[in-house]
């Protein structure tokens, strides 16, 4: 099973991959209300490590538990995958 750790180090290498290769610069704003959700990095960097550990279309029609037992994360990881492809 992934622990916690492999989603840290895929959500760094989100960071890297994202904000260091392709030449983008992190926002270092303190209120996170004057950027928009997509614009924040953290949320960028959590948003690769996602799809790399649980990627989306595989996901599609899973429970959380379908979801962690398919791609051996912790529970937690897919109840968030979960409701992040479930939103409405």
């Amino acid at each position: 099973m992934f622990t916690r750790a492999a989603f840290t180090l895929m959500h760094e290498d989100g960071h890297f991959l994202i904000h260091r290769l392709q030449g983008f610069s992190l926002s270092r704003v303190s209120d996170k209300a004057e950027i928009k959700t997509y614009e924040d990095p953290e949320w960028q960097a959590n948003t690769f490590a996602a799809e790399f550990l649980m990627p989306y279309e595989g996901c599609i029609g899973l429970t959380a538990e379908e979801i962690k037992e398919k791609y051996k994360v912790t529970i937690s990881a897919a109840k968030s995958r979960f409701r992040n492809i479930n939103k409405k």
